[in-house]
């Protein structure tokens, strides 16, 4: 028998395990108890606690298209394949045949439960049914003492009105028709079509059967094909889910897929043992080191970021180490298929394939166009029950919402999805991006920081050469963190934190950090100021009286460029080990950079690394720096062919 966790829909499923007494039941035999009769179809069962009590009445009622003669044909048929209970369906439209034919459209096979005395179709005007119940023909008691079924569906009750004088006329034939089959232990299945769609008026049929359900049809918010949804209006004598829950028609039968409350999660994981208190590494060092040693175990964890800053490689990384422990990881992923996955990882040295083959990697991807989050919940309920992850990914939050287009249902699934989670023990981090400025923290409206025990934020800053990609660390819940803001890089040799791993933040708004200043050399008292000519130096440094050192830049993980010129320093008489030169501006029409005449340091900028001259640098001569005057004008300094600069 299929192990009931391989069912899809499988959430509460409650079966013949809940069909316990619930109470006293009334009628002939009032020593008898409320006994359920489950449907067959899980998630069903799960939004009516257990199933339906045994002998009740039940509406399905729908638009055109919503599944009302599949629902009540499958439960007919779940009872028969499941419970043994022979069937009875009574048809005013649809000839047996044409029946049959659905039917197998379904994965049903109606023809050999047929033969074997189990199931019972009848085709018949609406008339002659009302004169079966009421007594003046004996059609259906007939059939009934042939097979004796349990469960019994009139497929429509909607023609009743075709036959009957009014609606009074109508209510009291319907009602001896719910009593004859209630004294006989029958549970019947009234089918009814909707004559309009969100009318607030209330048909008397609901007032007579026991349970009421509702089918919707309706169209989905990406513009896909239009989802079905399931809402249980009303149960006699018994709880039930209230709220509308999305359900497909497929070859495997009727799969509904409930939305879950915390109190269903937490009984589907009530036998997870709760996760030892230690940290797992991220499998990248650097972060680790500003984590104090990692993330803890079984926690949430949430990594933040604009598009293109690598919160997929983030969480790449975080997989990759738990499969290199001999850990099952899971991804949940909106944006890629398992082969796109694959070749991705293979570009940062994370090869895959056998975990994947394997079974310890496990990926799951939806197209966000066609996603039903509740399907995927279901998938990642039965997956984790079965596989027992140790670390999880969801990539991402937003493709949650692209398959949803609604704020409020989208932060009700986020908060279920970490719920899910955290029951049942595995570490996770789910990724989410940040729009507009990323360095405002809580300044998106889909910031998600709350619900995390570690926040980890990534951004690109624009530092005028190029972008730098910054990572810091903003929530670490119960441990100490790194406040500091590293640098990092993403290249075929992986995710890099720089070395030191401080960053320059640029002095502008959106970052509202200024960048660290060079060290100055030492200063001595400043005389009136020189003529300032326009002029490009990496730094600015003080009139000195004493020989000039080694040019004043501080190396952090990138060089100091400053966001203007610095004014020029006073006249000083320089020897050719400086390694100083005048140039003019650049010629019209060449590659170099704009900047005007003056005294300039023969520094190139490398990628990633601090400003070196052209030529290598040697010690100044301090006999060939004397003190000079910075009275003296700058346009009395030229360069010749001799030692040292001469005064003219």
């Amino acid at each position: 028998m299929m192990n009931p966790m391989d069912t899809p829909g499988v959430l509460g499923a409650g079966g013949a395990a809940d069909s316990n007494a619930v109470g006293l039941r009334g009628g002939s035999d009032e020593s008898t108890h409320f006994e359920r009769m489950p449907t067959g179809i899980p998630g069903l069962d799960h939004l009516l606690d257990g199933g339906f009590v045994r002998g009740n009445s039940m509406l399905i009622e729908g638009p055109p298209g919503s599944g009302k003669s599949s629902l009540a044909m499958r439960i007919l048929y779940e009872g028969i394949a499941q419970y043994n209970e022979p069937g009875l369906m009574i048809t005013f439209e649809e000839f047996p045949r044409q029946l049959y034919l659905e039917a197998m459209q379904f994965g049903i096979d109606l023809k050999p439960l047929e033969a074997a005395g189990m199931l019972r179709v009848v085709w018949t005007p609406p008339a002659r049914i009302l004169k079966s119940f009421t007594g003046k023909i004996d059609l259906i008691d007939k059939i009934i003492g042939e097979i004796g079924p349990r469960r019994l569906v009139i497929d429509s009750i909607t023609h009743f009105r075709r036959v009957a004088t009014d609606e009074q006329a109508l209510r009291e034939v319907l009602g001896q028709i719910l009593n004859a089959l209630k004294i006989r232990g029958i549970t019947s299945i009234l089918v009814k079509e909707l004559d309009r769609i969100n009318d607030e008026a209330i048909a008397f049929e609901e007032y007579l059967v026991d349970a009421s359900i509702r089918l919707h049809n309706v169209v989905s918010p990406t513009g896909g094909e239009n989802i079905r949804q399931i809402e249980v209006r009303k149960t006699r004598g018994q709880p039930h889910v209230s709220g509308r829950h999305p359900f497909r028609l497929t070859t495997e039968g009727v799969v509904v897929y409930p939305r879950l409350r915390p109190a269903d999660v937490k009984k589907m994981f009530v036998d997870v043992a709760k996760p030892q208190r230690k940290r797992i590494s991220t499998g990248i060092p650097g972060v680790d080191d500003m984590l104090r040693g990692g993330l803890w175990n079984g926690s949430l964890n949430l990594v933040a970021g604009q598009p293109g800053t690598g919160k997929s490689v983030v969480a790449h990384y975080f997989l990759d180490e738990g499969l290199r422990a001999g850990e099952t990881v899971l991804l949940l992923s909106m944006k890629n298929t398992p082969e796109e996955i694959l070749a991705q990882t293979s570009y940062l040295g994370l090869h895959w394939e056998e975990a994947y083959r394997a079974g310890r990697l496990r990926i799951h991807y939806h197209d966000p166009v066609s996603l039903l989050v509740e399907q995927v919940m279901d998938e990642l309920v039965r997956d984790i029950r079965r596989t027992h992850p140790c670390r999880l990914v969801l990539d991402s939050i937003d493709d949650l919402w692209t398959a949803v287009k609604d704020e409020d249902r989208v932060r009700d699934y986020v908060l279920m999805l970490a719920a899910l989670f955290q029951a049942a023990g595995t570490t996770s981090i789910l990724l989410n991006e940040i729009r507009g400025s990323a360095d405002v923290d809580g300044g998106d409206a889909r910031d998600y920081s709350y619900i995390a025990s570690t926040v980890v934020r990534l951004t690109n800053t624009n530092t005028g050469e190029e972008m730098q990609r910054q990572l810091r660390v903003t929530k670490h819940t119960a441990s100490d963190h790194s406040g500091r803001v590293a640098e990092y890089l993403i290249d075929h040799e992986g995710f890099r934190i720089l070395d030191g791993g401080t960053c320059v933040l640029p002095a502008s708004p959106a970052a509202g950090v200024a960048g660290p200043a060079p060290a100055p050399n030492p200063a001595v008292a400043e005389p009136a100021p020189a003529p300032k000519p326009a002029m490009t130096a990496p730094s600015a440094p003080a009139p000195v009286v004493e020989p000039i050192p080694a040019p004043p830049f501080t190396r952090v993980t990138n060089a100091w460029v400053p966001d203007k010129m610095p004014e020029p320093p006073p006249l000083q008489t320089f020897g050719p080990e400086s390694g100083l030169q005048q140039i003019p501006a650049a010629a019209p029409g060449s590659d170099a950079r704009p900047r005007s005449e003056g005294w300039v340091s023969p520094f190139k900028r490398h990628r990633d690394s601090a400003w070196t001259p052209e030529t290598p640098l040697r010690t100044p001569n301090v006999a060939a720096s004397p003190r000079v005057s910075s009275d003296v004008p700058a346009s009395t300094v030229t360069t010749s062919s001799s030692s040292g600069s001469e005064l003219r």
